[in-house]
């Protein structure tokens, strides 16, 4: 049986460098919750016995991780899904943003304030530390 594994966290939190460390061949970084191409290809293959992981900042949302996991249930219909999430840590996943230096961190931090609020833990999620460089 194949295995989705899921990551979820703040902008910054560390989930970019956490999918290049799954042994997985096939990666769908953020911006999959609306790329229906993308869910195709994941749902082919899962199919094949391959797994799979997924980075989307949308399902730290339980309504989003509902509509998504209800499309999986109906396109595949043995998967084993995987949730490792990043602690809802806003202070340390900004400092993060602030340092990178080639993207826009204020646009991440205003993300960041509008998904904490409403960031829950899937049952069974591995919770784990938000990664900082500089500690």
């Amino acid at each position: 049986m194949p295995t989705l594994t899921i990551i979820l966290g703040l902008c910054g939190s560390g989930k970019s460098h956490l999918i290049k460390l799954i042994a997985s061949e096939i990666r769908f970084d953020e911006g999959f919750l609306n790329c229906k191409a993308d869910h195709e290809w994941l749902f082919r293959a899962l199919k094949r016995g391959e797994d799979c992981a997924v980075i989307e900042i949308c399902y730290c949302v339980e309504s989003y991780r509902k509509q998504f996991l209800a499309e999986l249930a109906h396109r595949v219909k043995k998967v084993h899904v995987r949730w490792l999430c990043f602690e809802n840590d806003i202070r340390r996943a900004n400092a993060n943003c602030r340092l990178r230096p080639t993207r826009n961190p204020k646009s991440h931090m205003r993300i960041n304030r509008r998904v904490r609020k409403e960031y829950t833990y899937p049952e069974g999620a591995t919770i784990l530390k938000v990664w900082r460089d500089q500690e």
